[in-house]
């Protein structure tokens, strides 16, 4: 399972840079799978053949509740400018979060209007935490701020943040990078897609019948399975 997974990611890096060599490598923690990128200071991407951007990529994964699949517990795409410790764009999810949302995204916003947003925003338990660990001013910095982006669902998946590095940052990539991202989202959604009508049968059972099909609750097999809504509810 470890290996189909890592074997996808990898075939979609490679298919999009145009390289031979894999960019990910896995690793058995515990009783959990990582897998990252070879060098975990990630992939140099280049501009016209210049090293301009480095994206790094971690998953760490471990089965799921029915033991059939292989569920990511957390995930981390880090995009950085090179030479910069501070990514641009972090994109983190969390299956069990505690305090940010899930799924969310960290913006390196050094403007004006950030800054303004971050000393004009109201008093709740995210703020009152940023400005205690705020800089300078005492507000926090722009890259605290988390935009909730699909919960664990329909959260973005690796094939947008490379189709951001493609079309807004223009690096170096093959030719048909277009398809190889097409062909990694489509098995990521395909993915999800079953994982959501898991969380809600019924749903999904209707959704069939408006099309025709034939669908029905085989009460011999096993008691009906319970509705796990909540999961299309989280941040």
């Amino acid at each position: 399972m470890a290996e189909q997974f890592s074997s996808r990611i990898n075939h979609t890096l490679k298919e999009f840079l145009g390289t031979a060599e894999d960019t990910l490598k896995v690793e058995a923690v515990s009783k959990k799978i990582v897998a990252h990128t070879v060098d975990r200071e990630g992939l140099t991407l280049c501009v016209e053949g210049a090293p301009r951007f480095r994206l790094s990529v971690s998953y760490h994964c471990e089965l799921s509740q029915s033991l059939k699949y292989l569920a990511v517990d957390r995930s981390t795409f880090n995009v950085f400018v090179i030479d910069q410790g501070m990514p641009l764009i972090r994109y983190d999810y969390l299956r069990t979060p505690r305090k940010t949302p899930g799924a969310h995204i960290n913006f390196r916003m050094d403007t004006d209007a950030a800054a303004t947003a971050l000393r004009v925003a109201g008093n709740n338990r995210l703020s009152k935490n940023r400005r205690k660990r705020g800089h300078g001013d005492g507000h926090g910095t722009p890259s605290q701020l988390h935009l909730p982006v699909g919960g664990p669902r329909f959260r973005p998946c690796l094939e947008d943040v490379l189709e951001f590095l493609a079309i807004e940052l223009a690096i170096d990539c093959a030719p048909t990078w277009k398809e190889a991202l097409a062909e990694g989202r489509m098995l990521w959604r395909e993915t999800q897609l079953k994982a959501a009508v898991h969380d809600n049968p019924e749903a999904a059972a209707e959704a069939l019948r408006d099309l025709g099909y034939n669908v029905y609750w085989d009460s011999t097999r096993a008691p009906i399975p319970p509705l796990r809504t909540h999961r299309l509810g989280q941040l």
